[in-house]
């Protein structure tokens, strides 16, 4: 059985906070740093601003379609006329965008060239909304998901994303041609992203340079690359980098969605609304950069030797001395400063305690995890007093009044018993 006794050992500091550097975030409008694994946010400017997304927007369908169980990559497909209808920029805008519904293509959008009755794998429809930030993929990959409807694809994608935690997103379309409504934050990007990575043929799509569509019943072989330029060779390019997804569009301006990892850290790095492309690609590599590049502190929670906290006993007037026999300690990444905390389970005493006993145990929590467990063991040889037994017997009185009273009675009566026997007993012989 053990008592419990929290002890607060230390707050955790301010982690979401403005940039500290004016060359990493002059030209970054909204934007957001997480943490892959846990999705602590390490720094955001204006993260759950709603935002136009452009073909961001297409990282939610990938998420979406990917969890689907057991997909088949080698599926056949038929790419309906739906799905690459276009009109031009200014049609498509009349009357508030209520003209068409928000999925049709614009003339001069992103494409990956599919045809009307194009038979094509399920793999071409993934990566060619994905590499060339093909609208017309993006549309084929909705209409069958949807079964035979892209609005209803749309309606689960948002249903799928609010599940993840999304509050502020409301998706039109499944490609993120500009409509009014069709907007969403830098934060929920994050972490539908955070939720894809987890996937590993996200990871594999997402993280591809170059993409070959076989020769199909409507065209010739033709190969796609990635547009995300952290990816690729140039000034730009961040070995550390791992995926993701580029948009722009004329409202949306530049966007980015860019992962990188260590061996032992993964981060999601989104950016929307940015005025110059180029700087766009520059802040997010440094920003992978700054919190890749980051070392890990190590805090000492408990030291090797004699503690400072004791344990009190009732009935003794010195409280019983600890000591620890390791020291303990916790690493972190100063951007991402835990909580930590310690929590005391104390043991049931059996007297004497011996010097080196084991009278309880310190865990420690980063967080809400926890990270270690340290045996408190006892300084000194402790006897039982006489204060003790005296406090013992009052509690075991107290604790079995009802008994004690019965047995009284009972003893009482029995005394009466016997006393009035002797009494009859003596007036007999006289």
């Amino acid at each position: 059985m053990f008592g419990r006794t929290t002890i607060g050992l230390m707050v955790w500091m301010l982690l979401v906070v403005t940039p500290g550097s004016a060359e990493t975030s002059q030209e970054l409008t909204a934007f957001v740093v997480m943490n892959a694994q846990t999705g602590r946010v390490l720094l955001q400017r204006s993260a759950h601003q709603k935002l136009y997304p452009a073909s961001t927007t297409k990282v939610a369908l990938l998420a979406y379609v990917l969890s689907t169980p057991s997909i088949d990559l080698n599926q056949k497909i038929v790419v309906p006329a739906e799905a690459v209808k276009a009109v031009l920029d200014a049609e498509k805008s009349r009357d508030n965008f209520s003209k068409y519904p928000a999925y049709i293509l614009e003339a001069r959008g992103s494409s990956a060239g599919l045809k009307n009755g194009e038979v094509i794998f399920l793999k071409d429809a993934l990566y060619g909304a994905m590499l060339p930030s093909g609208n017309d993929a993006a549309n084929t990959l909705a209409y069958y998901w949807g079964n035979g409807s892209i609005e209803a694809c749309i309606d689960q994608i948002n249903r799928f994303a609010e599940s993840l935690g999304c509050t502020n997103t409301r998706f039109l379309n499944p490609h993120g041609l500009h409509h009014p409504q069709h907007a969403t934050t830098a934060y929920d990007l994050a972490i539908i992203t955070k939720y894809g990575m987890q996937m590993p043929l996200f990871r594999k799509i997402v993280g591809t340079t170059t993409y070959t569509k076989e020769r199909t019943n409507k065209q010739p072989a033709v190969t796609w690359q990635q547009t995300n330029k952290l990816l690729l060779p140039g000034p730009y390019y961040y070995d550390r980098a791992t995926g993701v997804k580029t948009g722009s569009h004329a409202r949306a301006q530049n966007c980015l969605i860019a992962t990188g990892e260590t061996s032992d850290r993964s981060l999601i790095v989104v950016l929307l609304h940015c005025p110059d492309r180029k700087q766009m690609f520059v802040g997010a590599k440094k920003l992978l950069q700054r919190f890749l590049n980051e070392e890990k502190t190590r805090r000492v929670i408990v030291e090797n030797g004699p503690l400072q906290l004791k344990r009190e006993i009732e009935g003794q007037m010195t409280p019983l001395s600890l000591f620890s026999e390791r020291e303990a300690a916790v690493s972190f990444y100063p951007s991402e400063e835990p909580s930590i905390r310690a929590l005391v389970e104390w043991k049931d005493l059996k007297f004497p305690v011996e010097q080196g006993h084991e009278v309880g145990v310190l865990r420690i929590f980063a967080d809400d995890t926890e990270v270690d467990r340290i045996p408190l063991l006892a300084s000194e040889h402790r006897d039982t007093t006489w204060h003790q037994r005296f406090l013992a017997s009052q509690k075991f009185l107290k604790n079995h009044r009802g008994g004690v009273l019965a047995l009284s009675l009972c003893a009482g009566l029995l005394i009466a018993i016997v006393f009035f026997m002797r009494a009859r007993n003596h007036g007999r012989r006289w």
